[in-house]
């Protein structure tokens, strides 16, 4: 790649910090964040042991440190270099096309990704190292180059894999009128070797630095597997009906229309056979869409959540490369800018959402901390929510208005959540209770046990092992 590519897209950078800002300037910490900012731990458990040691060479110490806003403007500037990058693979040297390095940062679900004050960095150099060796696609030395990418990027965060893979179907689709047989079976068979040594590579590692780690297992292959896809592979119907419902389906129609437009140029003007003109373009976007749900799909413990979509931006580049071959680039740009601007627009109305519920939060848990330290003098307490805190007066309608944001950001105070005790826990130490058992005894028993508290929100009862804070407030 020509360096002198970053410089002559400095506005890419610019217009990812602008994005970001909003974020930045809410300071909320997200869900795991919440752990780290007190315990200082790492990704052991995730199997993320470079993501580990990256944040504690940041840190200059094996304690990981909170050092965002830097760690969030980072992960910004080096998703707009992947951006930059993608285009590269596919364009080389149509540089007008570099409009398009911002549909990765500006992607719904990627907020969530850059939410994260601990994890953005290391998401985000996770994404770029999947990208990186495609600038080498071709050449002799794509395998190891490849290799040593996807094992680092394995190591930072194992979904960013399916980035790799969409990037390759990309460069297929910008290919599809001249892509040969021969090419398309050493290009898939290159990178799927590729992926196979880094996955052998890391899991070898892994097994030696943290040993077996659950989450990185397979689904079983056994009567119910068939059932168990198709169930995991609807779950994402929410994922998509909610952003559609949040006014994205009007900025994508123009460009759904551009997409259309697209397919049915190359149909009916396309000079290579009917089946390949019929057949191509759909597959291989069949294939980007699977893509932004394998993780879940295949994976013995799936984790629903938008940080996952990582490869959805990857489905619109790639439809995005169809219509810059067939129709007018203004076309194509200006759709695109649509989704752009609704990019931005979401980004400042989540940022606000956030602000706003963690504000209601420590509304919360200042009023539950004061009550839980007059009348215990332990300096840790067990805690068990019941039902769940309502969604702020500031912030409600907006759900309604933009059903994306119960994925993106979710109410802590939740039954059953850890993360609901642990946002509890800002002034003072509350302990989440595991055993399910012993949540299930306390939600029956919840009468026996004396009030220390009631508001409008909430209830405070006190067992002997426990503060049970009911937010149905049940009537006894």
């Amino acid at each position: 790649m020509n360096f002198n590519l970053i410089k002559f897209n400095w506005w890419v950078f610019a217009a990812g910090l602008l994005y970001i800002l909003p974020l930045i300037l809410s300071s909320v910490d997200y869900t795991d964040d919440m752990g780290r900012t007190v315990s200082g731990y790492g990704w052991g458990i995730d199997g993320r042991f470079i993501s580990t040691l990256i944040m504690q060479i940041l840190s200059f110490n094996q304690w990981i440190s909170p050092i965002s806003p830097y760690t969030q403007i980072l992960a910004a500037v080096i998703t707009c270099l992947t951006g930059i990058i993608s285009v590269n693979v596919i364009y080389k040297k149509e540089e007008c096309v570099y409009f398009l390095s911002l549909i990765l940062l500006t992607s719904p679900f990627y907020l969530e990704n850059l939410s994260y004050k601990f994890d953005s960095l290391s998401m985000a150099l996770s994404i770029l190292l999947s990208v990186f060796p495609l600038l080498f696609i071709g050449k002799g030395y794509f395998i190891p180059i490849s290799v040593a990418s996807l094992t680092l990027s394995l190591a930072m965060y194992q979904t960013s894999a399916m980035v790799y893979f969409s990037i390759v179907l990309c460069y297929f689709i910008y290919r599809a009128q001249e892509l040969s047989f021969s090419e398309f079976v050493k290009v898939s068979s290159s990178a799927f070797v590729s992926f196979l040594l880094s996955f052998l590579i890391y899991s070898s590692i892994l097994k030696c630095v943290a040993g077996d780690v659950a989450r990185s297992e397979f689904l079983s292959l056994d009567g119910v597997f068939i059932n168990t896809i198709l169930f995991r592979t609807h779950a994402y119907y929410d994922f998509y009906s909610y952003l559609l419902n949040s006014g994205y389906s009007l900025a994508f129609l123009p460009f759904a229309i551009v997409v259309i437009y697209s397919y049915f140029s190359n149909l009916i003007f396309g000079n290579e056979s009917i089946i390949r003109r019929i057949f191509l373009y759909p597959l291989f976007t069949l294939m980007l869409l699977v893509l932004t749900m394998l993780p879940n799909i295949v994976l013995e413990e799936p984790w629903y959540t938008a940080r996952t979509m990582i490869a959805f931006p990857f489905l619109i580049f790639g439809l995005s490369v169809i219509c810059v071959k067939h129709a007018h680039k203004l076309v194509v740009f200006t759709s695109i800018f649509i989704l752009y601007i609704y990019g931005y627009s979401i980004s400042a109305v989540y940022s606000n959402v956030l602000k706003d519920n963690d504000k209601y939060d420590d509304f919360i848990t200042t009023s539950i901390t004061e009550a839980i330290i007059s009348d215990s003098e332990s300096g840790t307490n067990n805690v068990i929510i019941i039902g769940r805190s309502e969604y702020p007066q500031k912030t409600r309608n907006l759900y309604h208005v933009y059903p994306i944001l119960y994925k993106l950001a979710p109410l802590y105070s939740t039954q059953d959540w850890s993360w609901g005790v642990k946002n509890l826990s800002r002034y003072t130490s509350l302990n989440y209770v595991y055993d399910a058992r012993k949540r299930q005894e306390a939600y029956t028993n919840l009468c026996k046990n004396e009030i220390i508290k009631t508001t409008s929100l909430y209830t405070l009862r006190k067992s002997n092992e426990y503060y049970l804070v009911d937010f149905n407030k049940t009537k006894c």
